[in-house]
């Protein structure tokens, strides 16, 4: 949408590739072999490396884009469990009532 919107720019071609290289990884995750919150966790990784890249070629200096991922790390992890833990708890408290209906 952002190449729509305004343009075929650098930062606009680095946004495509990020989301397409993304979205081809995450599909590759599900496919493992590992548990649902093993596999969410290295989707979460997996983008956060994609968007250290993405930084990267943007700023075109790796210790401004180390930066900022440092601060996101934590906030990407514990944002990541908790979204985690919500999805299963719906997951679970669906099914359970959809089995006693």
């Amino acid at each position: 949408m952002r190449l729509l919107l305004f343009g075929i720019t650098a930062s606009g071609i680095i946004g495509a590739a990020t989301i397409i290289v993304m979205a081809l990884l995450s599909g590759w995750t599900v496919r493992l072999p590992y548990r649902p919150f093993i596999r969410f966790q290295l989707m979460n990784s997996i983008s956060l490396l994609c968007v250290f890249f993405s930084l990267s070629f943007l700023f075109k200096d790796i210790k401004h884009a180390a930066t900022i991922i440092i601060y996101l790390l934590p906030a990407s992890f514990i944002g990541g469990c908790l979204v985690y833990l919500v999805g299963r708890y719906i997951y679970i408290y669906i099914s359970s009532n959809d089995k006693s209906a």
